[in-house]
């Protein structure tokens, strides 16, 4: 909308006929250093067509309260000479339909998830603040709504996968991260994978293994029984409270804690395969080898705190599994001890997660699709059902050791 008529801009005199908005926009274009600091008069602004967009879309950005002329709040603000000009710039292309279409938060409604409380609408800065004819998307727990957002609506901490597009959860609380497990969201298979794991082998494996058996028996089992549930727990609750109000802070240590859930199954894990591989060497090279591999999982484990990158995260295990490919190798060459029938497992269970390991890292596949598998199938998922048949694998090579331990056949053949 235009109104005929004189005025001023930033100090700079509009022309009948000239929108206030494009005197505005050749202001902020020049210097505003010499720009005085009294009250914007330049009436026509508030029904300019043009400029109450750029007040709609950058009111809530730069000041959410301040209703005061767009022109005003750059002019007010100490040191935002270039800022204020990109703002400016950037909204002028969105609303001719150019540049960046960011979605931003503050045009759309506040959702409080731990109230029920959530819009169902969306203001559009592309069609003058009017109604999106696309609602957001909404699962109800109960009586109450959750929204789910978009991955450019997310805090940056969770922008790990750019592939997956949709199905965030909002920031919630304990109590709402919990409700979560009730409604289909981008994290639920990653979720029930492991928990339904844990579950499982909590209920069951502890009867499977021979606790009473000689030879360190009890100690083996023990070691086998924290590698196969250390990584259910910190996986579980890094997946289910990654979205908590607590920020960026409570999301590092809840990923610390499911890298110390994997450093366990990996390590601790490990320790019967290779107890049974050196069973047959001589006193110093069976404890030379075990010392190495202790060393080489703490140097991993120090390396799995500090980790920040994906790449980062899967390499620090590079020392025990070299260490444990090594073995399997001796294993497969008959130089070394352990059931002959439990070889395949030994290679399938390092070789099976160091799979889904690079599958997870290279998002794969929704690299190539992106946005259609952000709820199943996706890289993460993929990852999960693959760390489930690789501790499977690693049981079974620990179940086919322990009941050789226990018979005393591993021991009458390294005589």
């Amino acid at each position: 909308m235009r109104r005929e008529g004189r005025g001023e801009v930033l100090g700079r005199p509009t022309t009948p006929g000239q929108c206030a908005a494009s005197s505005l926009q050749e202001g902020l274009r020049g210097s505003l250093a010499p720009v005085s600091r009294r009250r914007c008069t330049h009436a026509q602004c508030p029904s300019c067509d043009i400029c109450t967009k750029l007040l709609r879309s950058h009111a809530g950005v730069v000041r959410q309260t301040d209703n005061r002329c767009l022109c005003t709040i750059m002019r007010d603000d100490d040191g935002a000479t270039e800022s204020c000009s990109k703002m400016f710039d950037m909204s002028i292309q969105e609303i001719n339909g150019k540049g960046p279409k960011k979605r931003k938060k503050s045009l759309e409604p506040n959702c409080d998830t731990d109230r029920g409380e959530c819009g169902n609408e969306k203001v559009d800065v592309k069609n003058g603040g009017g109604v999106n004819e696309e609602s957001k998307e909404q699962r109800g727990v109960g009586d109450k709504s959750v929204e789910l957002l978009h991955w450019r609506d997310m805090p940056q901490h969770l922008q790990f996968n750019p592939y997956v597009l949709t199905g965030y959860r909002p920031l919630q609380s304990f109590g709402g991260c919990v409700r979560s497990l009730f409604y289909f969201h981008n994290e639920t298979i990653n979720i029930l994978t492991h928990g339904v794991s844990l579950l499982y082998m909590m209920a069951v494996l502890p009867g499977l293994l021979p606790w009473g058996g000689g030879s360190g028996a009890w100690f083996l089992s023990l070691c086998h029984l924290m590698g196969a549930l250390a990584p259910w727990c910190g996986s579980f609750l890094y997946h289910l409270f990654m979205n908590h109000t607590q920020g960026a802070s409570l999301y590092h240590r809840l990923l610390q804690l499911d890298m110390l859930g994997i450093w366990v199954s990996q390590s601790i894990g490990a320790i019967p395969m290779v107890t049974a591989t050196v069973y047959c060497a001589p006193t110093l090279l069976r404890y030379a080898a075990l010392a190495v591999y202790c060393l080489g999982s703490l140097l991993g484990l120090y390396k799995a705190m500090r980790a920040w990158s994906p790449w980062e995260r899967r390499l620090c295990f590079a020392a025990p599994f070299c260490m444990r490919l090594l073995l399997a190798g001796a294993r497969a060459a008959n130089l070394a001890g352990g059931d002959p029938h439990a070889i395949l497992h030994v290679f399938l269970q390092d070789a099976v997660s160091l799979g889904g390991g690079v599958i997870g890292a290279m998002h794969i596949p929704e690299k190539w699709f992106p946005g259609t598998v952000d709820r199943c199938l996706n890289s993460h998922n993929i990852m999960h059902v693959l760390v489930v048949l690789a501790v499977y694998s690693m049981h079974q090579v620990c179940n086919n050791n322990m009941h050789t331990f226990t018979n005393h056949a591993l021991y009458t053949t390294c005589q």
